[in-house]
This record gives C-alpha cells, structure tokens and sequence, in this order.
C-alpha cells in the first residue's frame, strides 16, 4: 500500500467514525446568526466532512465501494471479503487495491486529502 492509498483510507476511516457520531445525535441545528459554540462548529465541520466524501465515494464502482466497506467498515479479512463477494481471493484483492487507488484519485481530485 502507497502513501497515497493510507491516505484514502485514513480519510474512510475518518468517514466512518463521523457517520457514526452523526447517526448518535451529536448534530445540531444550524442557526442563521449569532455566536456558536466551539462544539456545535465542529459538528457542522463534521456534516461537510461526510457529504464531502460520500460523494467522492458514489464515484467508485459498485464492486470496489463494496469491497472498500466490507474490509475498512466491516473488518473482514481478504478471505471472508472474497467469499461476500463471491469471487476467488486474488480478486477480491484486485477490487480493494483499485478500489483504494480510485478512492485517493477522487479525493485528491476534491482537495479533502
């Protein structure tokens, strides 16, 4: 794995664990003016993080977006990734390493690497 492909994947992971602050209820409304707490600001950051790589991530083909999200998501090995995805290892492997390449293309592409 390049230097470039950590990246996307930091940048999933990043991914994941705003999902999941958000889907816990630690959004905010937004408010048209006055003063904002520090914690709110960063909940808005959060928001735009999540949009932001989502749509870099509907880029991908399907078969790579799934393999993306079952090994970084999901945790499952190459093995248990081939045998979701029903194809033989080697290209289980293929669809992670592409999938991980086209995902740092679609980012740095966006600026959010």
């Amino acid at each position: 794995m390049t230097s470039f492909e950590a990246l996307a994947v930091t940048a999933f992971r990043r991914w994941c664990a705003d999902r999941a602050a958000i889907r816990s209820g630690l959004t905010v409304q937004f408010k048209q003016r006055g003063w904002t707490p520090r914690s709110q600001c960063q909940t808005d950051a959060r928001l735009v993080r999540v949009l932001s790589f989502e749509a870099a991530f509907q880029t991908l083909p399907e078969r790579e977006q799934s393999a993306l999200l079952l090994a970084y998501r999901d945790g499952l090995s190459t093995p248990a990734l081939s045998g979701v995805l029903r194809c033989r290892v080697p290209v289980a492997q293929a669809a992670l390493a592409s999938g991980r390449l086209r995902l740092a293309d679609a980012l740095d592409r966006r600026h959010l690497l």
